[in-house]
């Protein structure tokens, strides 16, 4: 017998080879938003409308909605524009050694037993504009996926457009 959790999250899970992955819930992650407006505010290298998305997401109802429309896209080990990808260190093969042994082994647990309790989707913002993509959540699963079980990672999707942000937005 399915887990009322099993029972929701069945029509947003896929499995990606042995991983089984689930859309996360559209609160999960909010307190992300909020690390991510201060350490982000005065960053040179973070686009305007990065920061402004941020701003604009730190709105629980803004965050529940923009989560509830987003949709799944795949980041993978062979893809030539890891590296662009902000707030991430899915392009650096040395990155999972940097990551506190215990959240490592945590994550390391995930997907060792993902095909019994589905492993959260990472939380990526992509603007259809100009194509930059930012990390909002996950980290760790995403550089894990990447790097050491060489899988391609479904991660759910905020998609928004820069070029209708108001103007001093978009740098």
């Amino acid at each position: 017998m399915k887990t009322f959790n099993q029972f929701i999250s069945e029509g947003s899970s896929e499995k990606v080879g042995n991983h089984h992955w689930v859309n996360p819930h559209h609160t999960d992650e909010h307190d992300e938003v909020h690390h991510q407006h201060k350490d982000l505010a005065n960053d040179p290298h973070t686009p305007g409308h990065v920061k402004h998305m941020i701003n604009h997401l730190r709105d629980k109802k803004n965050y529940s909605k923009a989560m509830k429309s987003g949709t799944t896209t795949n980041v993978h080990h062979t893809d030539k524009d890891l590296h662009k990808i902000g707030n991430s260190m899915a392009h650096d093969s040395n990155a999972m050694n940097d990551v506190e042994k215990e959240k490592r082994k945590r994550v390391e647990g995930q997907f060792k037993q993902s095909h019994k309790k589905p492993i959260k989707k990472p939380i990526i913002m992509h603007d259809t504009h100009t194509g930059h993509k930012h990390l909002l959540a996950g980290n760790t699963r995403l550089s894990h996926g990447i790097q050491k079980a060489k899988t391609k990672v479904p991660v759910h999707t905020i998609s928004y457009d820069s070029s209708k942000l108001p103007q001093g937005n978009k740098k």
